[in-house]
């Protein structure tokens, strides 16, 4: 964990990047007055041999609901596409404009070096048609505190499309 983000902020005020030394490299970058700081990750994050603890995501219906039979099916894919945490069920109608939280049962032994390059894969199964617009977050906490979170936002599924598999984010 970095110190002082005031430190960095006030190191990367005159350079516009900064290395941290076994995190990576933040970068300042200005646009019509407006800065942004970006972290450029290399290595990883987490402790070696950190396990995934906790999962959940949850989901912001757009402007298309997911109909209450609709079967909605999440799993968290390691990169064997080995099943680490997963939730299946009807959850209900997720209504336009809605957020719906959903906890996954997590599956123990999962590192955090095994989930790189992993994936969320979401299936759905509807009965008759139903057109689903939504985004998601889904959060991965892992036994050393550290977290990774996959955002996606305007996506769809349908009768007619009924898998998306989405790379996790680290």
């Amino acid at each position: 964990m970095l110190a002082d983000p005031a430190l960095i902020v006030f190191a990367t005020r005159d350079v516009p990047e900064f290395d941290a030394p076994g995190i990576g490299t933040l970068r300042l970058e200005g646009l019509n007055g407006q800065a942004s700081l970006q972290l450029l990750a290399h290595g990883c994050l987490a402790a070696p041999g950190a396990t995934l603890t906790d999962a959940s995501i949850t989901f912001f219906t757009l402007d298309d609901n997911k109909d209450s039979d609709t079967l909605l099916s999440i799993q968290v894919l390691d990169r064997n596409n080995r099943v680490a945490a997963s939730a299946t069920g009807f959850f209900g109608q997720f209504g336009d404009g809605t957020t719906r939280p959903v906890t996954l049962k997590v599956r123990s032994g999962f590192t955090w070096d095994a989930l790189q390059a992993g994936h969320l894969r979401l299936n759905i199964q509807p009965h008759g048609d139903d057109t689903w617009k939504f985004g998601y977050e889904l959060d991965l906490n892992f036994s050393d505190g550290d977290f990774a979170p996959t955002i996606q936002s305007r996506l769809s599924l349908s009768e007619d499309n009924k898998t998306r598999l989405d790379p996790l984010q680290f």
